[in-house]
């Protein structure tokens, strides 16, 4: 249920996770989400209240004028004035982090949008034992400045879907898909990762479509700045350790390749996306890439690791 502001003397310090209009689907018990203006689920009717994960169910408190938390996900402080969250030079963010269709609402106030999106990782390639998957693709990022005039009332959404994790040997990985904000802005999506003679996949494009390339066999995947980071090659040799994917300074960081014997490859590594997954060892699984846009670790024996899902955000200023 719900606490009303008066019947709560707010506690200095919280910290929110992000600002979502669907509930996330593994929360961890403690943690706190603003509720989106447009919300789903479980947050119907708490639009701008404050989400609380108790181990098995939602609270949720009415925030009273004035009420200020740190926002993780952008990294700074917003306040509750007059039914909406502001922060950030009087900002209001809406994110969109579950994979598929969604609708923006522009909000009532505010002069330019920054519209921010992520591509989804591709999943790793699960080889067989004789060799270890390529690890999948990070996605890509994208951002532009648009006046909040020349958006429609509603924009749609389309948050990238991570490829599938592989369970059959000798299958290459499922590039994820790509992250949209209406005609506005289009993050792309990292490809799976190779199996055999193959290569890693390559990271999602950056906004001048170039793409940090995948490892080819037996080499680390490329970094990139704003696009994906590529990942880890496939290996061949026996007793070959899986090769590192690669770094990205805001896309999803390459996953790293399976590996035989010694170890799987170790993941890339976002400042501003997610990192890519591990890959496995022998019949050991892989890890997944980590939202938004990780790449999924590759693997020898065991399944592959999943791409990370895209993200959409819209900050208005």
């Amino acid at each position: 249920g719900s606490i009303a502001p008066k019947a709560l003397q707010f506690p200095g310090g919280i910290v929110v996770e992000d600002t979502l209009n669907t509930p996330p689907g593994s929360p961890t018990t403690g943690k706190f989400w603003i509720v989106g203006s447009v919300p789903t689920g479980a947050f119907v009717g708490h639009g701008a209240d404050l989400a609380y994960w108790t181990g098995s169910a939602w609270a949720f408190m009415d925030p009273a004028d004035g009420w200020t938390v740190f926002h993780k996900a952008n990294g700074f402080l917003v306040s509750y004035v007059s039914g909406s969250w502001l922060g950030g030079a009087g900002s209001e963010v809406q994110t969109f982090s579950t994979a598929g269709a969604a609708t923006w609402t522009k909000p009532s106030k505010g002069n330019i949008a920054l519209i921010e999106a992520w591509g989804a990782g591709g999943s790793g390639g699960k080889d067989n034992v004789a060799g270890g998957g390529g690890g999948g693709g990070g996605g890509g990022y994208a951002w532009r400045f648009v006046l909040l005039s020349s958006l429609g009332a509603t924009e749609s959404v389309s948050v990238g879907t991570g490829g599938a994790a592989r369970t059959t040997n000798n299958t290459a990985g499922q590039d994820g898909t790509n992250s949209t904000f209406g005609s506005w802005l289009t993050a792309k999506a990292g490809k799976g990762g190779g199996v055999g003679a193959s290569t890693g996949g390559n990271g999602g494009a950056d906004m001048v479509s170039v793409a940090a390339a995948g490892g080819a066999v037996n080499a680390a995947g490329a970094s990139s700045l704003t696009g994906g980071g590529g990942g880890g090659g496939p290996f061949s040799n026996t007793g070959a350790p899986g090769k590192t994917g690669g770094d990205s300074g805001h896309g999803g960081g390459g996953g790293g390749s399976g590996g035989r014997t010694v170890s799987g490859g170790t993941a890339g590594v976002s400042a501003a996306g997610g990192a890519g997954g591990n890959g496995a060892v022998d019949s050991g699984n892989a890890t997944a890439g980590t939202q938004p846009g990780g790449g999924g670790g590759g693997s020898e024996g065991g399944n592959s690791g999943k791409g990370g899902d895209g993200r959409v955000r819209v900050t208005v200023f």
